[in-house]
């Protein structure tokens, strides 16, 4: 069964990583249009996939699977599915390239002068919460994880929803005001100049 082979450890690793890839050429390929209409987009869809997958699994896999290596557990389906399985693996790795992409480029944005303190302290939050979520997750079932993970992220898409359009909102206002300013400072040349 799934849950009972270590291979497919590793083969969800893959499967994270070819979604992470995904992800990433979609939202590279897509990225000018992020720059036109906002990065909130890309998060809410990487929310949506990562909440689909999380259903999924809470559907595939046994309540119980994270406390042992032989889950007693009933399923909806009968038996766990594999394919569905590595299904939500590339989905949960799509998920994950929608926010990474999209929090590395607001931050690399908002802090453009000093981007190495913004990053440093991104990571130690985000080292912070996988210390969190590893130290909890031999010990509550799925059942409790996954209502947990979409609680965390509905929280974290909303508020960088409202981080990006509020920078969005300023950048559009300090552009207004620097292309007005050469228009006015030529207008002052050409008074300084009939002078």
């Amino acid at each position: 069964m799934l849950y009972q082979s270590k291979v497919f450890i590793g083969l969800h690793g893959i499967f994270i990583g070819v979604g992470q890839i995904i992800g990433g050429l979609v939202f590279g390929i897509f990225g000018s249009w992020t720059n036109k209409t906002g990065r909130w987009p890309v998060v809410a869809l990487g929310t949506v996939v990562s909440f689909t997958a999380f259903a999924l699994v809470m559907i595939n896999i046994p309540n119980d699977a994270p406390l042992g290596e032989n889950p007693t557990g009933e399923t909806v389906l009968e038996t766990p599915n594999e394919i569905l399985a590595l299904a939500c693996s590339t989905l949960i790795g799509f998920g994950d390239a929608a926010a990474n992409t999209q929090v590395i480029s607001l931050l690399g944005g908002v802090y453009s002068d000093n981007p190495g303190p913004a990053f440093a302290i991104f990571k130690f939050v985000q080292s912070i919460a996988s210390s969190i979520a590893f130290s909890y997750t031999e010990s509550t079932t799925l059942y409790v994880q996954i209502p947990m993970l979409w609680g965390v992220g509905l929280i974290g898409a909303i508020l960088f929803a409202r981080v990006d359009i509020i920078t969005k909102r300023r950048d559009a206002k300090e552009g207004i005001e620097l292309t007005s300013k050469p228009e006015a400072s030529k207008a002052e040349d050409l008074e300084n100049t009939k002078l």
